[in-house]
């Protein structure tokens, strides 16, 4: 529930995060990295990686060694020896919540920031947080969006769980947060004065610590402000799962109960408490925890909120009802036509629209369920074909879209393609696979594209193609003289294009080409050499081309 009116949220806008800094270079450490680790001797060098690449320089890393009992510590020391922002701590295995505090204890920084040992850091991430400190004095938390890289997937997928955005006061996240953790923790950065000022994370609820201190920052009245900005990628792996789900349901709901303050929260929002309330309970008696039941129960008899009677419930569905029914004759009469129309006219052709994609994918999944992963992430036109020729090749997609009349063929053994979220393919789009094939997400080839991959294509996120774009990674053979330039086969190679990258319409890329993050292509333009990131190509000439300039 974002702020509006005069909360705040004129204080943040694109153009202010965009400040060049100015400080960065400071002897002493603007934020204060937080990063805890037991046995993480398989991850640990790829996030520490993550931080030294920060394109913002002051700021120091405080490990805390948990108890290891792996080649952790002695990974970490290599790095402490070649950079003194670096320090390590050591104690006894007492969990992430202990392990974060006893480096907030020591931390020097004006504001912190937290990592776990297995998630990694985009270059960007504090520069932009930098950034919208110094834009915007009011902020006491940041955080942001990001990625989320499962271990047995290729690319990374937008970040999973749902995030606030925008400004909040403490108050309106308090009531969001009440039903939800929305902060990632290792996105956030936290002023230390506020640190100072509600203490330390609490031990007793490993796993939800994060989500109490968040509640308890609401309570003290921070200032939030979630970015729109990709800067994290968590790390799904088996061994963060919590292998105790119920407990983390019991600790979740204990640390609401702790934080619930009613005046914070609205009538609605006590009575939807209320109802999660019980929703827990019979949870709980289901798993036969008839010990946690008792105590919640005890505890929640001690809130000053008493439960939604049954009876109010109906009195407010009666109300509304009757509300329902005191519109005037016209509007009665208007609103039965409309309903009229959509059941009998509308409904039936949108559900046989649907029914036609429904029946396309089915069937295309019957023919090939062996080469489909997650067939339930794909949305087929009903003319759109997808055609495996009997090879031993695969589609594995978060989500993917093909528009009308288009086709995906896999010529040859092994072949695959593989995407993230919100992918596109337009109407009468051809792609011919024979290779690899990579998109990351939301990626869009617009109508009557071409795409031809013998070797590999790799396409990053937030990546658009305009009408006609063909791209080709692979040559004719053609200079033996002697045979036939039919019989000389081809040579393959890769296109690699980056983020956030524009072509234009009729654009033709070919083998062996890299293209920067941030580029933009015009139209009819030909592109058989790489670009470096932030190019324009202005005409059909590969010499007409200029850098976007840096804000």
């Amino acid at each position: 529930m974002n702020a509006s009116g005069d909360d705040g949220l004129h204080l943040i806008n694109h153009h202010k995060c965009n400040l060049v800094i100015m400080d960065a270079s400071l002897n002493v450490p603007f934020f204060s990295i937080i990063l805890p680790v037991y046995n993480g001797e398989k991850s640990i060098s790829e996030t520490i990686q993550s931080i030294l690449q920060q394109s913002f320089p002051a700021w120091e890393l405080i490990i805390v060694n948990d108890g290891s009992t792996d080649n952790t510590v002695s990974i970490i020391n290599d790095f402490c020896s070649v950079d003194t922002r670096i320090k390590l701590l050591h104690q006894a295995n007492k969990k992430q919540p202990a392990a974060r505090n006893t480096g907030i204890k020591v931390a020097a920084g004006q504001w912190l920031a937290f990592i776990d040992a297995d998630d990694v850091w985009l270059p960007a991430k504090l520069t932009r947080q930098y950034q919208c400190i110094k834009a915007n004095d009011g902020l006491d938390v940041i955080f942001s969006d990001g990625y989320t890289k499962y271990h047995d997937k290729v690319i990374r997928h937008y970040y999973h769980y749902e995030l606030a955005r925008g400004y909040f006061n403490g108050k309106d996240l308090y009531k969001k947060m009440m039903f939800g953790n929305y902060i990632p923790i290792l996105s956030a950065v936290v002023k230390m004065s506020w640190v100072v000022k509600i203490g330390m994370q609490d031990e007793t609820v490993p796993g939800v610590e994060d989500h109490d201190y968040w509640l308890k920052l609401c309570r003290a009245g921070a200032a939030f402000y979630g970015m729109e900005d990709r800067l994290f990628e968590y790390r799904v792996h088996e061994n963060n799962f919590s292998a105790n789900l119920v407990n983390q349901h019991y600790l979740s709901l204990v640390i609401r109960m702790n934080n619930y303050e009613p005046l914070l929260l609205g009538n609605q929002e006590n009575k939807q408490f209320s109802k999660a309330f019980h929703q827990y309970i019979n949870y709980f008696e289901n798993q036969g925890k008839t010990a946690w039941v008792q105590e919640l129960k005890e505890r929640f008899r001690k809130l000053p909120i008493p439960p939604v009677p049954v009876s109010e419930q109906i009195k407010d569905r009666v109300k509304a009802l009757k509300g329902s029914f005191r519109t005037g004759t016209k509007q009665f009469i208007k609103r039965w036509l409309f309903l009229f129309v959509k059941i009998f006219y509308f409904y039936p052709k949108k559900r046989l629209f649907h029914y036609r994609n429904k029946l396309a994918i089915s069937y295309v999944y019957w023919l090939n369920f062996k080469h489909i992963k997650n067939y339930k992430a794909i949305q087929l036109s009903a003319t759109a074909t997808v055609n495996f020729y009997n090879v031993s090749a695969s589609i594995d997609t978060q989500e993917l879209y093909v528009g009308d009349f288009s086709r995906i063929n896999f010529m040859e053994e092994h072949s695959k393609m593989i995407t993230g979220a919100a992918v596109t393919i337009g109407k009468f789009c051809n792609f011919n696979i024979v290779g690899e094939l990579i998109m990351g997400n939301n990626v869009l080839f617009n109508n009557h594209s071409t795409l031809t991959c013998h070797g590999q294509i790799v396409i990053g996120d937030d990546t658009w193609f305009g009408e006609g774009v063909r791209l080709y990674d692979h040559n004719h053979n053609y200079k033996d003289r002697n045979v036939p330039f039919t019989q000389q086969g081809y040579t393959n190679g890769t296109i690699k294009i980056g983020n956030n990258v524009w072509v234009g319409s009729n654009s033709i890329i070919l083998n062996n080409v890299t293209i920067g993050d941030g580029c933009v292509i015009g139209a009819n333009n030909v592109i058989y050499k790489s670009l470096p990131a932030n190019t324009i190509v202005k005409s059909k000439s590969m010499d007409a081309t200029e850098t976007i300039p840096s804000v």
